[in-house]
Protein backbone atom coordinates (compact mmCIF):
# COMPACT_ATOMS: atom_id res chain seq x y z
CA UNK A 1 0.00 0.00 0.00
CA UNK A 2 1.28 3.21 -0.66
CA UNK A 3 1.56 6.33 1.27
CA UNK A 4 -1.17 8.27 -0.56
CA UNK A 5 -3.62 5.28 -0.13
CA UNK A 6 -2.17 4.76 3.37
CA UNK A 7 -3.40 8.74 4.02
CA UNK A 8 -6.82 7.93 2.48
CA UNK A 9 -7.07 4.94 4.59
CA UNK A 10 -6.76 6.50 7.91
CA UNK A 11 -8.79 9.96 6.86
CA UNK A 12 -12.28 8.67 7.61
CA UNK A 13 -11.50 7.86 11.36
CA UNK A 14 -9.79 11.58 11.80
CA UNK A 15 -12.14 13.24 10.21
CA UNK A 16 -14.54 12.83 13.16
CA UNK A 17 -12.31 14.30 15.45
CA UNK A 18 -12.14 17.79 16.49
CA UNK A 19 -9.45 20.59 16.08
CA UNK A 20 -6.98 19.91 18.93
CA UNK A 21 -8.22 16.86 19.57
CA UNK A 22 -5.10 14.24 20.57
CA UNK A 23 -4.52 11.13 18.49
CA UNK A 24 -2.34 8.48 20.27
CA UNK A 25 -0.44 6.49 17.92
CA UNK A 26 0.98 2.84 18.70
CA UNK A 27 4.55 2.52 16.82
CA UNK A 28 7.29 -0.41 16.58
CA UNK A 29 9.84 1.49 15.39
CA UNK A 30 8.93 -1.18 12.17
CA UNK A 31 7.99 0.07 8.75
CA UNK A 32 4.53 -0.72 8.91
CA UNK A 33 3.88 1.39 12.37
CA UNK A 34 6.55 4.19 11.16
CA UNK A 35 4.09 4.50 7.92
CA UNK A 36 1.17 4.60 9.59
CA UNK A 37 2.29 7.16 12.21
CA UNK A 38 3.99 9.41 8.82
CA UNK A 39 0.36 9.21 7.46
CA UNK A 40 -1.67 10.09 10.74
CA UNK A 41 0.94 12.99 10.87
CA UNK A 42 0.44 14.28 7.96
CA UNK A 43 -3.40 13.91 7.89
CA UNK A 44 -3.62 15.14 11.51
CA UNK A 45 -1.48 18.16 10.26
CA UNK A 46 -4.76 19.06 7.87
CA UNK A 47 -7.32 18.63 10.65
CA UNK A 48 -5.37 20.49 13.39
CA UNK A 49 -4.99 17.35 15.62
CA UNK A 50 -2.27 17.26 17.69
CA UNK A 51 -0.44 13.51 17.75
CA UNK A 52 1.69 11.46 19.74
CA UNK A 53 3.66 8.50 19.50
CA UNK A 54 3.47 5.36 21.83
CA UNK A 55 6.04 3.13 22.19
CA UNK A 56 5.78 -0.41 24.93
CA UNK A 57 8.82 -2.70 25.30
CA UNK A 58 7.50 -5.61 25.95
CA UNK A 59 11.24 -7.14 25.74
CA UNK A 60 9.55 -9.94 23.83
CA UNK A 61 12.70 -9.96 21.49
CA UNK A 62 16.32 -10.58 22.65
CA UNK A 63 17.93 -7.44 22.56
CA UNK A 64 15.10 -5.21 22.99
Amino acid sequence: MGLLALRSAVRPHLVVLAPGDIVAVAVSGGADSLALAGAIALEAKKLSLKIIGVTVDHQLQSGS
